[in-house]
């Protein structure tokens, strides 16, 4: 009987209990995702060879050249194992990424956390469409820094088997104010994870701007995901 702590071996805890993989932070470095003739590499026979290579190729990586693409299934051998944060900790570093973010037919798990994902630029787009796709037997999904997605729609799809009780947080999100085109898919209720806003009731030319209470201030021009601060292109996220 397989079990899914297989790469807590891996990974160690920080002081904010945020989990981290234990590789390397590859920095700059541009690391190349998934194309459609590359994707398969993440599609093997079980949850977990697809989670080793998904590690493999992304652990430590920021900037992601195309799309990362998780597919997994219910139908796998392996598929009806719990799966817990540590599982996706290569996902700990990425900020940024060219084309579209896919995870599909995730295994029950808690959470699931993407905490330094600011950007998804859909320069590449899931179906002629979506730049962010994500369904399964996901609790949460926390992704508190995402302030862009340049292109694309996004979907949300919960498990059949139970609508109310998958993607609890993401109906508070604000999906259009980061995303160009209308939400579809699924949207639950609950509060946890919801990233900060940067362009609510926002006049700047740019439409991006950082929120302090009640004190609004319109980022630089360049801040293409929002800014933690108006004026400086050094405040931008």
């Amino acid at each position: 009987m397989l079990i899914f702590y297989y790469l807590l071996s891996f990974i160690v805890f920080s002081s904010n209990s945020q989990v981290v993989p234990d590789c390397p932070d590859k920095g700059e470095t541009i690391c190349l995702g998934h194309s459609t003739n590359r994707v398969s590499q993440s599609q093997g026979g079980t949850v977990s060879s697809i989670l080793q290579d998904a590690y493999e190729q992304f652990c430590g990586c920021r900037y992601i050249e195309d799309n990362i693409v998780i597919r997994t299934g219910f139908g796998l051998v392996d598929g009806n194992q719990p799966l817990v944060e540590a599982n996706f900790s290569f996902l700990y570093y990425v900020k940024e990424i060219s084309g579209y973010l896919e995870l599909n037919n995730i295994p029950s798990i808690e959470r699931l956390s993407l905490p330094n994902l600011r950007l998804i630029r859909g320069g590449n787009l899931r179906s002629g469409r979506y730049s962010l796709l994500v369904s399964g037997r996901i609790k949460t999904l926390y992704m508190p820094n995402l302030t862009e997605i340049s292109r694309g729609d996004v979907i949300l799809v919960s498990s059949r088997s139970s609508l109310n009780s998958y993607l609890c947080n993401t109906r508070s999100i604000n999906w259009t104010d980061i995303a160009p085109f209308p939400v579809n898919g699924h949207r639950f209720s609950g509060t946890e994870g919801c990233r900060n806003l940067v362009s609510f009731n926002c006049n700047c030319n740019n439409g991006r701007c950082s929120r302090n209470g009640p004190n609004i201030q319109c980022c630089d021009p360049q801040c293409v995901a929002g800014c933690s601060g108006g004026g400086n292109n050094d405040q931008c996220r």
